[in-house]
């Protein structure tokens, strides 16, 4: 009986120390354990371990304050440009240089020097994997850090500089002791993450969301259009001499032909005057009824009434219709002459057809074709002989 009794106390300890290890007791510094260790077997093929991780905060004006000599400064970024930094001593670069270039880690110290843009380049790629690492473990933490997403950029040359790429405001510092190559090279790395950033996106969208998010942004803008009743041309002096109330006319604006136009003075199509309940509106004409509208033309009544109603003003009245050409109507009779309908007509003239044959009698008169012959008795009057000595009589033709 008792050793079953403790055999139960011993299950239920074991059953307590299994829960207490298991993924929820992931934190930043465990976390950042796994993602150097994976970074050393990756890149460098070198182990890589973590002896100490300190955690505190920082703002960028205290940045060169507890920083090795001769640092190598990295400015880090993720997807939506939030900015970091990674900072390397000289005993860090010399080892990630030496296990990259040969292939091992010397058990001495790396000399003191500026570190080269060669020298980022080596530490860059051993530092994006570290940190593609430390976002995936990151993510499992109870108190999950905002350390996802973020890849080396650019070399900075100074503290002043990285100063310079963090917004002022407090960031994240992870101050890091690291191991390389089972203690052959002890070395520091300072990385600065901003305290709060815009989240990453959990999935890129899809062409088609893409697409259609940007229709929508771009169908949500306003498009200014303007309605344009007619255009015409002023000079300069007329313009100088107007005053408030004159009139200024219209040349062949038409309310049932106007033209639209985009903001760039480009022609977008043609439209009427018209009526939107108490407003004045257009109706838009689209297709091949734009195209086959008349041109402008005098404003008819409505348009007039239209123009006035909108403080326009009218075109003057059109002109008469011009007078029906000479021919296209039968003329009245002259002088009560007849006219014979079967008169040959020569060459027509501007719509006139001259007689072309003899010229018709006048008034039942039949003139004589002998050119020495007497004329005859005129209204059946016998006229006496001047030389019997009789006066003439006057006679009046009003009765021919």
């Amino acid at each position: 009986m008792t050793e079953e009794a403790d055999q139960s106390v011993l299950r239920r300890k074991a059953s307590a120390r299994a829960s207490a290890v298991g993924p929820s007791a992931m934190d930043t510094a465990k976390a950042m354990r796994f993602a150097m260790a994976k970074a050393g077997d990756n890149v460098l093929e070198t182990p890589v371990g973590v002896r100490e991780v300190s955690e505190g905060t920082l703002l960028p004006d205290d940045l060169p304050e507890g920083l090795p000599d001769n640092p190598l400064l990295v400015r880090i970024e993720d997807e939506l440009g939030n900015n970091g930094v990674a900072i390397c001593c000289q005993q860090t670069v010399g080892a990630v240089i030496e296990a990259s270039t040969m292939g091992t880690v010397l058990p001495v110290e790396a000399p003191e020097r500026a570190p080269t843009r060669t020298d980022a380049a080596l530490v860059g790629a051993f530092l994006d994997s570290f940190l593609v690492k430390f976002g995936e473990f990151a993510e499992t933490c109870e108190e999950r850090p905002p350390v996802e997403g973020f890849h080396t950029e650019e070399r900075l040359d100074d503290p002043r500089a990285a100063q310079m790429v963090l917004p002022d405001a407090t960031h994240r510092r992870y101050r890091v002791t690291l191991d390389f190559g089972l203690g052959a090279k002890v070395g520091q790395m300072i990385l600065i993450f901003p305290n709060s950033r815009k989240e990453i996106p959990s999935a890129v969208k899809s062409a088609e969301e893409w697409s259609a998010s940007l229709e929508k942004a771009v169908m949500g803008t306003s498009a200014r259009i303007d309605a344009v009743i007619c255009r015409t041309k002023v000079s300069l002096a007329e313009v100088t001499n107007w005053s408030p109330g004159d009139v200024v006319p219209l040349e062949g604006a038409a309310l049932n032909n106007l033209m639209l136009y985009g903001a760039s003075g480009k022609k977008v199509t043609r439209a009427k005057m018209g009526r939107a309940g108490p407003f004045r509106a257009v109706r838009v004409i689209m297709g091949a009824d734009a195209d086959n509208l008349s041109e402008p033309s005098a404003l008819d009544a409505l348009a007039i009434s239209a123009a006035q109603d909108m403080g326009l003003a009218a075109l003057p009245p059109a002109a008469p219709p011009p007078p029906a050409p000479l021919g296209a109507a039968e003329p009245p009779p002259l002088g009560g002459i007849d006219l014979p309908g079967d008169i040959d007509t020569g060459p027509s003239l501007g719509g006139i057809d001259l007689p072309g044959g003899d010229p018709p009698a006048l008034g039942g008169i039949d003139l004589p074709t002998d050119a020495g012959a007497e004329p005859p008795a005129l209204g059946g009057i016998d006229l006496p002989d001047s030389s019997d000595g009789v006066e003439p009589v006057p006679i009046s033709l009003g009765d021919l």
